[in-house]
């Protein structure tokens, strides 16, 4: 790790970073004190005795970190001297959810003035779309619907001309008796008035996106605890399989793809914002984007030796050449076992993640008339259906908490 400085976090009921060591009690005196004063200043680690004659205490220590989602990490551990652990473990809320239940069926109908969209799928707006995924099974996704109204319908048609249509249309709908929602110069400037607001974002959560010919990426918030913000973010590549895109990933193209990133706030029926300079929508069009979000959860066990291996590490693993002296008087000590555990569940209330390393519109105002113009519009579909890899960072640092890789979403059930 050469210099790389450590970032400190402050453990809550939502998220908890620990590191121990436990040591055998028929071991611990091979255990070099000025080790244990390092690990506790440096990563301020717990150093516990154990008989290791049953993996119950530190199963259950493991389990308490970890916010019981990593449970029964050992079978035994009778043949082991010493274990280092870590665990990563976060039970965060989404800034805002995905999917806000209690108005998307009526944000899916949006009426803007002199613009009708219907977006429900099959007429049905349920709380999770049934999405195909990779061509092969059906899974629970949550929708995301976006209108960015950056047309200007006005420069392009022409007021006058906007005037005098409406003022037509107005008059044959009063001469066929319809019912009479005030003079008709009133009608007009009030119409007028109204598309001049068109101009603006309407979403139905906070989140972030990029997309080219290459990559479609979806970015969110969770909330900010103690200071720390969780970002996740969601990559699925579209030219070709997803391992292929990973074994070519680099440093770099990551950190490029999240300074591509757009960014588009929430807002309700009632509630619009004026479009940013930099939001990732075109101009002179409206932007419809839709998404359906895989919802997903699951676990990893991985023994790690091999992987570490091809990375160089070796000598550790091997007890004719491991190097341990600064850990242990003991000059066979080395490293037999080193494992990872993790879980994750992605819903529409947040992220639930652990890992544990061990090592050993208009159209209302109460009138019936309103006339409605065909406009430019740009859809943008977003919907994740193929295998995608993720990460959690801390959107301040950039310190990556997790990365993993989606191939079969599961069936969730809230």
């Amino acid at each position: 790790l050469s210099n790389y400085n450590i970032s400190k976090y402050v453990n809550s009921s939502y998220m908890n970073v620990t590191n121990a060591l436990f040591i055998k009690d028929s071991y611990k005196d091979n255990i070099k004190t000025s080790y244990i004063d390092k690990i506790k200043a440096d990563y301020n680690a717990d150093v516990l005795a154990a008989s290791f004659d049953t993996p119950e205490e530190i199963n259950n220590y493991i389990s308490e970190k970890t916010f019981n989602l990593i449970n029964n990490m050992f079978d035994s551990i009778s043949d082991k001297d010493f274990i280092l652990l870590n665990t990563t473990a976060i039970d965060m809320e989404w800034k805002n959810k995905i999917a806000q239940y209690e108005f998307i069926s009526i944000f899916y109908h949006v009426n803007y003035d002199g613009v009708s969209y219907n977006r429900c799928k099959n007429g049905s707006c349920d709380n999770y779309n049934k999405l195909l995924f990779n061509n092969q099974s059906n899974v629970n996704a949550l929708p995301v619907v976006t209108i960015a109204f950056e047309y200007d319908i006005i420069k392009d048609l022409g007021e006058d001309n906007i005037r005098n249509t409406i003022k037509t249309e107005y008059q044959k709908y009063l001469d066929e008796g319809g019912y009479k929602c005030g003079e008709v110069d009133d009608y007009v400037d009030g119409y007028i008035d109204s598309i001049k607001r068109n101009y603006r974002v309407t979403s139905s959560t906070d989140y972030g996106f990029y997309l080219d010919d290459n990559i479609k990426v979806f970015a969110k918030d969770l909330k900010e605890y103690n200071g720390v913000t969780l970002q996740y973010i969601g990559i699925m590549p579209l030219q070709t399989d997803l391992a292929s895109y990973i074994n070519n990933l680099s440093k770099t193209d990551i950190t490029n793809i999240i300074n591509n990133i757009n960014y588009v706030s929430p807002s309700g029926m009632m509630a619009t914002q004026e479009p940013a300079a930099d939001d990732g929508f075109k101009n002179d069009v409206v932007t419809e984007l839709t998404a359906d979000i895989p919802v997903f959860k699951m676990d990893t066990d991985l023994e790690l030796i091999n992987g570490l291996s091809k990375l160089g590490i070796t000598d550790i693993f091997d007890s004719s050449k491991s190097n341990l002296s600064n850990l242990s008087t003991d000059s066979n000590a080395y490293i037999s076992l080193f494992k990872q555990k993790a879980n994750i569940e992605f819903s529409n209330d947040g992220i639930k993640a652990a890992a544990a390393t061990v090592s050993g519109g208009r159209g209302g105002m109460g009138c019936p008339f309103d006339y409605k113009y065909d406009v430019p519009v740009e859809k943008i579909d977003l919907t994740f259906d193929k295998p995608f890899m993720y990460i959690i960072r801390n959107k301040d640092t950039g310190e990556i908490w997790f990365m993993g890789k989606v191939y079969n979403p599961t069936e969730f059930t809230e």
